[in-house]
């Protein structure tokens, strides 16, 4: 059981504004403090890790369902809290944490389980490069990265190095994601 490893979700993951905003839109909970939130999602988090009420955890590698937290790379709880848009339950998503000798996962928001279970839901992910890679489909990435360094950007290094190869511009690369749009709009770039 994970309640045997974490007690707590202040121990498990990490629960940063924009998840508990996520959540407060989900579960229609306009009123209650951050610490209010924190001590909700805590009670679900201890009902799912321990099994009891309802509430489980399902561990995710990739689509694929796994048995083990350590083979997993996102965690979805399934909360006994009924989502203020359909009234299926609040799921709330994480992802390992990448702040080194912190908690082991972050916490990137929820959505309600009827969105979780459909066939249209996808986890775009909470990084910027993780939104424009896994939600635009862009065949051409590479080849409209150099038309825009040749012929639109202003010519200069958009490179690390002194004298890069043509395949060699990252800066370029980092302020596309920076600026890339949010999930749901239709162009990638205008």
């Amino acid at each position: 059981m994970l309640i045997e490893q974490y007690s707590e979700i202040r121990e498990f993951a990490f629960l940063p504004m924009r998840a508990l905003d996520s959540y407060r839109a989900v579960s229609g909970d306009k009123g209650s403090t951050q610490y209010e939130l924190r001590q909700m999602i805590n009670r679900e988090y201890q009902k799912a890790a321990s099994e009891e009420g309802g509430a489980r955890v399902i561990y995710k590698k990739g689509n694929m369902v796994v048995e083990d937290l350590s083979l997993a790379d996102r965690v979805c709880i399934i909360t006994g809290i009924p989502s203020a848009k359909d009234k299926s339950s609040v799921v709330l998503l994480f992802v390992p944490n990448r702040n080194q000798n912190q908690q082991p996962w972050e916490m990137t928001g929820a959505v309600s389980e009827d969105e979780f279970n459909s066939d249209i839901y996808v986890d775009i992910g909470n990084k910027p490069k993780e939104l424009l890679l896994n939600y635009a489909h862009w065949t051409n990435y590479l080849n409209d990265l150099k038309v825009l360094k040749n012929q639109l950007a202003l010519h200069e290094n958009w490179s690390f190095k002194e004298a890069p190869d043509d395949d060699d511009f990252p800066i370029l690369k980092i302020i596309l994601i920076i600026h890339s749009p949010k999930p749901g709009r239709t162009s990638v770039l205008c």
